[in-house]
């Protein structure tokens, strides 16, 4: 699947490769971002993976809500976190 990247630079239209799995796997944390490798902001995020010269998965020292908005504005306002059900 092809997903936009999604760094910190609002010009930015690269795409990211990814798989189902792969995806489902990063957004288990909501605040990890998928971004193009070398589009890593090292002020402001750090890498927690790299799938070489395909993505990394990098997490915002802070909020990423400035990032959402301007990947997919519907989604910068997030809903509150559910607590999971008891199996």
């Amino acid at each position: 699947m092809d997903f936009l990247c999604e760094c910190s630079d609002p010009a930015c239209q690269e795409l990211v490769s990814i798989t189902l799995g792969e995806c489902d796997f990063v957004r288990r944390v909501p605040d990890r971002l998928v971004v193009k490798v070398g589009h890593a902001d090292y002020e402001s995020e750090r890498v927690l993976m790299e799938e070489p010269g395909r993505f990394q998965v990098v997490e915002r020292f802070g909020s990423s809500d400035d990032v959402i908005a301007h990947i997919a504005p519907w989604r910068s306002r997030r809903a509150p976190r559910r607590s999971g059900r008891a199996a």
